[in-house]
């Protein structure tokens, strides 16, 4: 090989070694991107599911307290709790009759 030849290869190697450091150093960029990307998206998916939590407490908290409200009335009253039950179901079969015509 004449000496044109080596230095044309060498010369060829060193940027085919430079590219790959390049692309090795552009992919690290990405890897270490996505783990940032990553890892905010876990943040902000575990805060969500904390305040879901916090309003499915709540809501199963006031849907107990309604339940034992209407439960006490229902135990004291309950000539009332069957009038108001007659009304109510005759208000909704009234409204699906309706929607049926």
């Amino acid at each position: 090989m004449s000496t044109t030849t080596k230095e044309m290869n060498a010369n060829v190697n060193e940027k085919i070694d430079d590219s790959a450091e390049k692309t090795k150093a552009m992919i690290e960029k990405a890897r270490r991107n996505l783990k940032q990307g990553s890892d905010a998206v876990a943040e902000k998916a575990e805060a969500a599911n904390e305040k879901l939590e916090d309003q499915y407490d709540k809501a199963s908290n006031i849907i107990q307290e309604y339940y034992h409200e209407v439960k006490n009335y229902i135990q004291h009253n309950p000539i009332k709790a069957i009038g108001i039950a007659v009304v109510a179901g005759s208000a909704i079969a009234a409204l699906i009759n309706n929607k049926k015509s």
